[in-house]
């Protein structure tokens, strides 16, 4: 297990003591747990879209990002588009299979030990597709569906 310079343990690059006890506290406060998210988007051409997020409400009030991020949308060119994002059904299924590795966080039993055996000690890569189930592959070669 790796630790920061503040001495924090850092599993995968979770400190997960902080994790566990952020859904501790926002159990015992459910109204701080009231997110509201947002997208900005702007239309280009054609089919091509930008969009930008920035900021959220959470834990009581407004939120900001440290950055913009910004997504472009588009179709590809066998659709008579210019390709010049990925299409707004890729976006979204990369937006669902990012909450992936987070949902399948180890127990804090687990994510605390140097067990070589644990499946989910290794970062696993993560394949997510409109028509099957998302699947973790390790670097110990298990395999694993959610």
């Amino acid at each position: 297990m790796a630790t920061t310079t503040t001495g924090k343990p850092i599993n995968n690059g979770v400190n997960v003591d902080a994790l566990l006890g952020a859904r501790e506290a926002l159990t015992k406060a459910p109204e701080a747990a009231q997110f509201k998210w947002r997208a900005t988007v702007n239309w280009v051409n054609g089919t091509h879209s930008r969009s930008t997020v920035e900021g959220f409400y959470g834990l009581g009030g407004e939120q900001k990002h440290k950055t913009l991020f910004t997504f472009d949308a588009d179709h590809p060119e066998v659709f008579a588009s210019e390709d010049k994002g990925a299409t707004p059904v890729e976006i979204v299924l990369a937006g669902l299979a990012s909450c992936l590795p987070l949902a399948s966080l180890p127990s804090r039993r687990c994510a605390r030990s140097s067990c070589a055996r644990c499946p989910r000690r290794s970062k696993p890569e993560w394949t997510f597709a409109a028509s099957s189930a998302p699947t973790a592959t390790c670097a110990t070669g298990s395999t694993a569906s959610r």
